[in-house]
């Protein structure tokens, strides 16, 4: 090869500090991989090989740990990956008396009582005629969860007040391309979407087109004015199937997706 032709082919080549590093690909891969030994677990001719494979996907990966601007799906998330972000340790305190409490006054009110007795029935119905043992029936309870939330949570229109309205984005992405978090000189982009986004908000025309209008193409702009209209009342939701993994598994997502939503709106409190 020609002195030019080298150093065009040098020229091509890109450094791992210059580009975002999609690192869910990598994590795939591992997971992939990992279910490959399993199933030829204690086979003789494949355990040289199957050794030497993970060696170099080991040694990949922590050179694309070293990348300048890693990217990462929610769902890859760890509980090393926030540490690394800055986000510390604590305790979730739930006092039940508390939460009993609030529970028993609300239920003197009438429009509550009357929600809470409409759910339970609806619920019943579900779980009489639906297969809970796919994802989709159990969604219906979330669905039925939803539609008590918005009676209970809106307040009428008024002649002195707009009166407040619940709306519910299904599928809520974030910027395709990821929102950026930084601690220090360690940077990541968090990207991916949210079960549920429910918004709370001053019920204008002009208020509801914003958010009932919401989409993948969306600008970032249009979508950062919409999620500001609700004043931090932001509720994310997660469905997932009872059982299978923990409640502690989905830490890692829960505090990356409300971080990200944090950091895109540019609000300093989650």
């Amino acid at each position: 090869m020609s002195e030019e032709g080298s150093a065009k082919g040098r020229k091509r080549k890109r450094s791992i500090q210059d580009v975002p590093i999609n690192m869910n690909k990598m994590r795939k891969m591992l997971e992939t991989f990992k279910t490959l030994k399993d199933e030829l677990y204690d086979i003789d001719e494949t355990e040289i090989e199957l050794g030497s494979v993970k060696q170099h996907l080991d040694s990949l990966e922590t050179i694309l740990r070293g990348a300048k601007k890693p990217k990462l799906n929610f769902s890859s998330l760890t509980l090393k990956d926030l540490t690394e972000i800055g986000v510390g340790d604590g305790l979730l305190d739930i006092d039940l008396e508390v939460i009993s409490g609030r529970v028993s006054a609300k239920m003197q009110e009438p429009m509550f009582q009357a929600a809470c007795t409409d759910l339970s029935r609806e619920m019943v119905d579900i779980y009489t005629h639906v297969n809970m043992q796919y994802e989709a029936g159990a969604r219906m309870i979330l669905d039925a969860v939803f539609k008590a939330l918005w009676k209970l949570q809106e307040v009428p229109k008024t002649l002195d007040h707009e009166g407040i309205t619940v709306s519910l984005i299904p599928e809520f992405k974030l910027p395709k391309e990821g929102v950026k978090i930084t601690n220090g000189e360690y940077e990541v982009w968090l990207s991916g979407s949210v079960d549920y986004c429910v918004t709370r908000y001053l019920a204008t025309e002009r208020n509801m087109e914003l958010v009932l209008k919401l989409n993948s193409n969306t600008t970032e702009s249009r979508l950062r004015i919409a999620l500001n209209l609700t004043d931090h009342q932001l509720f994310l939701v997660e469905a997932k199937h009872a059982g299978r993994t923990s409640l502690e598994d989905y830490v890692p997502k829960a505090v990356g997706q409300a971080l990200a939503l944090c950091t895109f709106l540019r609000h300093d409190v989650m």
